[in-house]
């Protein structure tokens, strides 16, 4: 069954001004994505730790999950951000690398979604830094836009549609669009992306795989990234992270 309206959440919040990390963001509900009304896991308005979390553990390939040797960061989300002590309710790991691309004033965005994707994205002036995960699920800025090309793929099931009736495809494509140049991509090479993503205008993407059909199903794990704002392998290891691991959700005693 489909998480549970506590179980996700729609967050935007503001890098702070320091060199960090450590930093700690005020959150909120994205009022733009999400009914005010629904509870969320951490709250209305949660708390971001970005901390140093050293190198990855069990690095390399670990019962068919690829894990990036990397120093990470790691992101906590507390019920409170104004109480250091508050409860962390879940977290999650990136490269170390692409969060010192952050910048003060960056805009960042986080969803959790009813099929427990994780997305991320950075926004600089509108324009997108990076985005990571379930990609559909956050804001991308200015020129980019991301959907299910369902026209192409209801062409294609026809053809098999001939042989079985009944044929539908387990996981969607995904079209990528950037400043109007179109990239309908998909990977079947699971736990990891592609050595060279694919580059369009000024960014280059990459598709671990698209979104997955059931209940409740699993979303897009997908990379897009500037070019000149963050560097290629921080930005792949962060999704190769992400995508392993997830977030990593606290007990509550």
């Amino acid at each position: 069954m489909a998480i549970p309206a506590t179980g996700t959440f729609d967050y935007v919040g503001i890098m702070p001004a320091g060199d960090g990390p450590p930093w700690t963001v005020p959150m909120e509900t994205a009022v733009d994505r999400r009914d005010v009304g629904l509870p969320s896991l951490a709250g209305a308005n949660p708390g971001l730790r970005i901390e140093e979390a050293g190198l990855t553990p069990k690095a390399g390939y670990d019962r068919g999950i690829w894990r990036p040797s990397v120093l990470r960061a790691r992101f906590s989300l507390t019920t409170d951000a104004a109480n250091p002590k508050a409860r962390t309710v879940g977290a999650f790991h990136l490269d170390l690398a692409l969060t010192r691309a952050f910048k003060p004033g960056d805009t960042l965005h986080l969803s959790r979604t009813s099929s427990g994707g994780i997305g991320l994205s950075v926004l600089r002036s509108g324009r997108l830094v990076v985005a990571l995960g379930a990609v559909a699920s956050v804001p991308l800025g200015e020129g980019l836009a991301v959907r299910i090309p369902r026209d192409l793929i209801a062409e294609a099931e026809a053809v098999f549609k001939r042989r079985d009736p009944s044929f539908e495809f387990a996981e969607s494509l995904l079209e990528i669009t950037v400043d109007g140049d179109r990239s309908a991509l998909a990977s079947f090479v699971r736990h990891g992306f592609s050595s060279e993503p694919k580059r369009l205008s000024a960014y280059a993407v990459g598709v671990s795989h698209g979104p997955v059909s059931g209940i409740p199903g699993a979303d897009e794990s997908a990379l897009i990234y500037h070019r000149s704002l963050c560097s290629e392998t921080s930005a792949q290891a962060s999704a190769q992270l992400l995508a392993a691991d997830g977030l990593e959700l606290t007990q509550v005693r």
